[in-house]
C-alpha cells in the first residue's frame, strides 16, 4: 500500500514538474517570437528605406543621361518616381518616363510594411527637370546640370520644398523617414536625399 501511494505522489510530482517545463518554454517563446518579429521588421524597413534611396539616385542619374531638354512639354523627355499608398496600407513606388502612365519599373513593400507619410489613396510624385526655361547660378566646384533639379508639373523649378516618405512597419511601428531636400543655396536647389535616423 506504501508503494502506490509513493507511485501516486511520484505521478503528481511528475504533471507539476511537467508544467513548470511547460511554462518556461511558453515565456521563451514568448520573448524570443517578440525579438524576431522586431528584428525582422527593423530590417525590413531599413533595407525598403536604403533600396528607395538608391532608387531615387539611379532615376536622377537616368534623366542626367537620357532627359530631353526643350522649351514646350512635347519636346521634353524627363524621369520620375511615384509613391503611392492604395486602400488598405498597401504600398508600392515605381518609376515612369515623361508621364506618370509610362511605367519603367514598380516595387512594392512588403504586406506588413506601409508609406505612413501619405494618406490612403494617395500619391506623391517626384520627377526631374527637362525645362530649358529657367536659369541657374553655376557652382565653380560642381557641375551644374538642370537634369538633375526636380522640377512641378508646368515645369517649374522646385526649391525649398522638403518631400517626406515614411515608412512604417504594422508589427511594432518601426519607422524611417526619407528625406528629398532642395533646400536654396547660392548656387541652386539641387536635391538631395538621405534617410533620417
Amino acid at each position: 500500500m506504501l508503494n502506490s501511494i509513493f507511485k501516486k505522489t511520484k505521478k503528481a510530482f511528475t504533471l507539476v514538474e511537467l508544467s513548470i517545463v511547460i511554462g518556461i518554454l511558453v515565456i521563451i517563446a514568448f520573448f524570443s517570437l517578440d525579438f524576431l518579429l522586431d528584428t525582422t521588421s527593423r530590417y525590413s524597413v531599413d533595407n525598403s528605406a536604403d533600396n528607395i534611396l538608391q532608387f531615387f539616385k539611379k532615376i536622377q542619374n537616368q534623366n542626367q543621361l537620357y532627359g530631353i531638354q526643350g522649351f514646350s512639354t512635347d519636346d521634353q523627355t524627363y524621369y520620375g518616381i511615384v509613391f503611392k499608398r492604395g486602400t488598405g496600407n498597401t504600398s508600392s513606388y515605381y518609376s515612369y518616363k515623361k508621364i506618370n502612365t509610362d511605367i519603367l519599373e514598380s516595387f512594392s513593400l512588403s504586406n506588413y510594411l506601409y508609406f505612413s507619410s501619405l494618406a490612403e489613396n494617395t500619391t506623391t510624385d517626384v520627377h526631374f527637370c527637362a525645362n530649358m526655361n529657367f536659369e541657374l547660378p553655376v557652382d565653380p566646384f560642381v557641375s551644374s546640370d538642370s537634369l538633375s533639379y526636380l522640377c512641378d508639373a508646368s515645369g517649374v523649378l522646385i526649391c525649398d520644398t522638403n518631400y517626406t516618405i515614411t515608412i512604417k512597419s504594422r508589427m511594432n511601428g518601426y519607422q524611417k523617414t526619407i528625406i528629398i531636400n532642395t533646400d536654396k543655396n547660392d548656387y541652386g536647389c539641387m536635391p538631395t536625399v538621405y534617410i533620417q535616423e
